[in-house]
C-alpha cells in the first residue's frame, strides 16, 4: 500500500516518485497494486506515477501496453463527460440560469493530467435558481428529477454546493459561498471534438472548502476513499487566499479534522508542507482517517436499505450511530446530536429537526 500511495501522489503532483529505485515487482504484484488503485478510483494517477519511474523499475512491457489501453479509455470517457458538462451548462444558460460545475468536475481542472481522474457524475449547482433548473429539466427531460441519466452518465442538480444537514450551519455556509460567487471562473475543458469547451467552476478557495466539507460528511456517514483526498491535493497548491480558507475552517469548527487530514497528506501522500496551511497532526484523528481512507473507503453503509426487514434496518442504523460516535472528534460542535438523528432517520421515526434537538 505504501508504494501505491507514493505512485498515486507522484501522478497527482506530476513529480518523480519518492521510492526505492531498486524495486523489482513481479507481474502479479504489480497487478495487485493496480486492482487496489481501481478499488480506490485512482487508477489514472497510479499509472501516471508508474510512467515517472526509472525504466528499470517499471512493470513489464506486457502490463504497460495493457494499462495504456486503460488510460486511453479513461481519457475518452472524460472527454465525453466534459462535453456533456459543457452542453448541459449551455442549455441551462440559454434559459437564463447560471449553472456552476463543482465537485469532481471542477477539481479535475487542477490536475496535471485532468483526463486521468476517474470520472463520476456531472454535478451542477444552481445558486438560488434550483426550482427554475427543475423547470428546465422538465422541459427537456419530461420530469423534475434533480438526478437523471443521459448517454450513460448521471447528471445531478444541486441547490447548494455542500451541506451539513443542520440549518444554522447550512445558512452559515451559504454566507461564505454567496460571498465567493463573484470569484467564479470560466475554464476550458478538453472535449470529444478535439477542442476545448468552456464551463464555470468555483474559485480555488470555494472548491477546497466544498471538498473539505464533502470529505468530512462522507467520512462520518459512509466512508470515503482516496479519490477525493487526491482532489484536495490537486487544489491546495492553487489556493491564493489562505486566510479566507482558515476563517472558514474556524467558523465551522473543523480544524481538528483538517489537521488530521493534512497529517495524512504530509506523511502518507508526501505533500509538501508549504501548501499545508494548518499544522498537520499525527495522533488519534490521523490514525482514524488513515484507516478509513485505506481500509474502509466506501463501505456497506452506502448500500440501499429500502428493502431490508426492520431488524436489519435497526442493526444497520445502530452501526451508523456507533460509527458516528467513533468519529465524534471530527464532528463540529453543533452536530453532537447527529448520530442519534441518524438512528431515528434510518428507522423512519424522525419527527423533529436536528435544530430542535
Amino acid at each position: 500500500m505504501d508504494l501505491l500511495l507514493k505512485l498515486v501522489s507522484a501522478g497527482v503532483l506530476n513529480r518523480n516518485p519518492v521510492v526505492d529505485t531498486s524495486i523489482c515487482l513481479s507481474d502479479d504484484e504489480w497487478m495487485n497494486l493496480y486492482i487496489h488503485s481501481q478499488e480506490q478510483a485512482v487508477t489514472g494517477f497510479f499509472l501516471d506515477g508508474i510512467g515517472l519511474l526509472p525504466e528499470e523499475s517499471k512493470p513489464s512491457l506486457k502490463l504497460r501496453l495493457l494499462w495504456g489501453k486503460v488510460l486511453l479509455k479513461l481519457e475518452d470517457d472524460n472527454r465525453k463527460i466534459n462535453q456533456l458538462a459543457h452542453s448541459f451548462s449551455k442549455i441551462y444558460r440559454s434559459e437564463g440560469l447560471n449553472p456552476l460545475l463543482f465537485k469532481g468536475g471542477a477539481a479535475a481542472y487542477y490536475y496535471a493530467n485532468p483526463l486521468h481522474r476517474c470520472c463520476g457524475d456531472i454535478d451542477l449547482v444552481f445558486w438560488r435558481q434550483f426550482d427554475e433548473a427543475l423547470d428546465v429539466t422538465e422541459k427537456y427531460e419530461g420530469n423534475r428529477n434533480h438526478e437523471f441519466r443521459y448517454d450513460g452518465y448521471t447528471i445531478e442538480l444541486h441547490s447548494r454546493a455542500e451541506f451539513f444537514r443542520l440549518r444554522r450551519l447550512d445558512r452559515r455556509a451559504e454566507v461564505f459561498f454567496d460571498s465567493w460567487k463573484e470569484m467564479y471562473q470560466t475554464v476550458n475543458l478538453q472535449t470529444t471534438d478535439g477542442k476545448t469547451q468552456a464551463v464555470v467552476i468555483p474559485s480555488e478557495e470555494m472548491a477546497l472548502c466544498c471538498m473539505l466539507l464533502h470529505v468530512l460528511r462522507h467520512t462520518i456517514e459512509s466512508g470515503i476513499g482516496l479519490k477525493q483526498v487526491c482532489d484536495i491535493m490537486a487544489i491546495l497548491p492553487y489556493v491564493k487566499n489562505v486566510d479566507e480558507v482558515k476563517k472558514f475552517i474556524s467558523v465551522f469548527h473543523i480544524g481538528y479534522f483538517v489537521s488530521s487530514l493534512f497529517g495524512f497528506l504530509c506523511r502518507d501522500m508526501q505533500m509538501d508542507r508549504k501548501y499545508l496551511f494548518v499544522e498537520p497532526s499525527f495522533g488519534y484523528g490521523y490514525s482514524l482517517l488513515r484507516k478509513i481512507f485505506l481500509e474502509e473507503a466506501y463501505n456497506d453503509f452506502v448500500n440501499n436499505d429500502e428493502n431490508l426487514e426492520f431488524s436489519e434496518k435497526f442493526s444497520r442504523a445502530i452501526g451508523r450511530v456507533v460509527r458516528c460516535l467513533r468519529l465524534s472528534p471530527f464532528l463540529p460542535e453543533e452536530l453532537l446530536a447527529y448520530p442519534f438523528l441518524q438512528l431515528l432517520n434510518r428507522l423512519h421515526l424522525r419527527t423533529i429537526s436536528i435544530d430542535e434537538v
